[in-house]
């Protein structure tokens, strides 16, 4: 385990209300109720079902007060120094930076400014993400911390291999773990 994590409440979650049929062949959902990619940032369509999302921390220790959630800046922006219109794209900047461009981006994103003071309102799906952040409570997620770019590279495609059935998970963090002891 990687020494940010380590005994660390390191978990949360995306529920969504309602549920799935399952297919008592397969064990899978159902033809007509297979999973559907729902966002709470855009009004339903008219074949995926109701449902109400929310994220929660899932506490990973008995002490609630231990538990941790992953949390980051999506993006950074600047100018290139070689771009064909600096000052544009300057302007560009300074708007996604100020607080009308921050919560129009964050509204059509689903996500939370990264400035306080923004009057943005808070969608209620990430009401407890925005608690976690007040209150210090908070890690990067894991990559942001390994010490070179192989680690998530290995990871992904190991993941990749795991499910289609040519490697397996002790392999996959043995493989990792050599690359995060390779170090920067």
């Amino acid at each position: 385990m990687w020494p940010a994590a380590r005994g660390r409440g390191l978990t949360s979650g995306f529920f969504a209300g309602g549920g799935a049929r399952l297919s008592s062949a397969t064990g899978l959902p159902a033809e007509r109720d297979r999973p559907r990619v729902i966002s709470p940032h855009r009004p339903p369509r008219a074949e995926e079902p109701p449902g109400t999302f929310i994220l929660k921390a899932l506490p990973a220790t008995d002490d609630p007060s231990q538990t941790l959630i992953p949390a980051a800046a999506g993006a950074g922006y600047g100018v290139n120094a070689k771009a064909k219109n600096p000052e544009l794209a300057l302007r560009f900047v300074n708007f996604v930076m100020s607080p009308e461009g921050m919560n129009l981006f964050v509204k059509k994103q689903g996500g939370l400014p990264s400035l306080p003071d923004t009057g943005f309102a808070v969608d209620p799906s990430l009401t407890e993400l925005s608690r976690f952040i007040r209150a210090n409570r908070t890690v990067p997620f894991m990559d942001q911390r390994w010490p070179n770019a192989k680690v998530q590279q290995t990871m992904l495609s190991g993941l990749q291999e795991i499910f289609s059935g040519q490697s397996t998970l002790r392999s996959l963090l043995k493989d990792m773990d050599s690359d995060y002891q390779a170090g920067s």
